[in-house]
């Protein structure tokens, strides 16, 4: 295996010791949102692998532990996220210090929405690898690019075409314009005096001499010797001869000329009309590209803020929300708002809707599959009490506020399924310890705290 290796950005043989060593659970770790609880490393790589893959990471100086009650979470240092951060950059840092080297750190106290969050991330990244920031950013890039029917290489393919044609038609020219000139120009210098008038001059004579001997070879008894007018005769053919050949010649040549004229617009028309659907289908490309990073923007947003994650499946024309809860979830109309808010803004809304609960309880879990259940029976309910007014009422007198309200509510609640994803139940002992920690407070907070314990100083 050959990898570039960098010491201007981390020690060289912590550098050698990640890219062949550590990157894939460093990477993992990173992708999650940076903190695990290090029992997680035994969970799923095994009691004995995972506390020496643990115990080799924080030798190494790649992850650092903090306690929590009985338990402990791990963060990637700052080495570790120079690597993942700098590693492919082309900025050349030999010049500075490692300590100047810069870059985002991770809080050492997060929040308890923050820790779970990202433990509940890496518990489903090892099954579902999109889950990742990364992945799923990327993912997400390919997957409404799809959707919206963005195809930047049938343009590039496009463009590629017309410069092919355009260097074909420069290279025929030169070639039409040698022939022309070498060829065609000369010939019509040549028989440029054998004019059409020579040739009626000709034609007419020709049939005058045939009249005058053919009424002179009528008669008995001519004095007169025509051999002399024959001989003439028999020349004037000769010469017509020549005249229609090269007149027919001359037709060619303009025949010629005008075929390599009509090529050559034939295929500008034709360049001009591709140029002109390269323009279109380039507006058409920024367009939907603009489409797909606005999209991806909004998933991004909902991925950081809401800890939920969208994510299209084009093949079988759904849409997926999955629902990672840390201890806060919404009502359960919350994220149908949430649902059709993010439907309308992408577009895609005539796409079925599945709701994954990804949570770190099963009871939780279950709570909330069943109250999304409700909304759809109670859509049910209201489709068929609906259905049945209208086929006893006439409706075109009157409508009810109870069938408008019915309505109203069928329109918001799109059609779905609800599924539960179990992966990350085995987090659940770590939640009340997490949530009862007091390291971290918010620095809104600390302000907040400030404040008030100057005015008491103060009294």
């Amino acid at each position: 295996m050959r990898a570039e290796v960098r010491d201007d950005i981390i020690k060289l043989e912590t550098f050698v010791a990640i890219k062949f060593k550590y990157e894939k659970y460093i990477d993992m770790i990173h992708e999650a949102g940076g903190y695990c609880f290090l029992s997680q490393f035994a969970y799923h790589y095994g009691n004995n692998e995972g506390r020496y893959i643990a115990k080799q990471l924080e030798d190494a100086g790649l992850i650092k532990t903090k306690a929590v009650s009985n338990y402990k979470y791990c963060y990637l240092t700052d080495v570790a996220i120079k690597y993942l951060k700098l590693k492919d950059s082309k900025e050349d840092y030999s010049d500075k210090s490692k300590n100047q080297i810069n870059v985002k750190r991770l809080s050492v106290t997060p929040s308890d929405k923050v820790l779970l969050a990202s433990a509940i991330k890496f518990a489903l990244i090892h099954k579902y690898k999109f889950i990742g920031k990364k992945c799923y950013e990327e993912k997400s890039i390919k997957a409404f690019s799809e959707f919206y029917g963005c195809d930047e290489d049938r343009a590039d393919t496009l463009k590629c075409k017309i410069d092919n044609l355009k260097m074909e038609i420069k290279k025929e020219a030169k070639e039409d314009k040698r022939i022309f000139e070498n060829h065609i120009k000369p010939l019509f210098q040549i028989y440029k005096n054998n004019t059409d008038e020579e040739y009626e001059y000709i034609k007419n004579k020709i049939a005058k001499l045939e009249v005058f001997i053919e009424e002179k070879n009528k008669r008995i008894l001519h004095i007169k010797n025509l051999k002399q007018e024959e001989d003439e005769l028999k020349q004037l053919k000769i010469k017509l001869g020549q005249l229609i050949v090269i007149n027919q010649f001359k037709k060619n040549l303009v025949k010629q000329k005008n075929d390599l004229e009509i090529k050559i617009k034939t295929k500008n028309e034709y360049i001009q009309k591709q140029e002109k659907e390269l323009e279109m289908l380039s507006i058409e490309t920024t367009q939907k590209a603009f489409k797909v990073s606005e999209s991806v923007k909004k998933a991004i947003s909902y991925y950081d803020k809401s800890k939920i994650i969208f994510t299209l499946n084009n093949k079988k024309a759904i849409l997926n929300m999955i629902i990672i809860d840390t201890g806060t979830l919404k009502k359960s109309y919350g994220y149908i708002d949430v649902l059709n808010k993010f439907s309308i803004e992408t577009e895609t809304e005539k796409l079925y809707k599945r709701i994954h609960i990804a949570s770190y309880s099963e009871k939780r879990g279950k709570k909330l599959q069943e109250q999304l259940n409700k909304i759809l029976i109670e859509k049910k309910t209201k489709l068929k009490k609906i259905e049945d007014y209208k086929c006893n009422i006439d409706m075109s007198k009157y409508t009810p506020e109870f069938y408008k309200n019915a309505e109203k509510f069928i329109n918001k609640v799109p059609d779905f399924t609800v599924e539960l994803m179990e992966d990350g139940y085995y987090i659940e002992p770590y939640k009340e310890p997490v949530s009862a920690k007091t390291g971290y407070i918010k620095p809104k907070d600390k302000d907040r705290f400030e404040e008030i314990k100057n005015r008491l100083n103060n009294r």
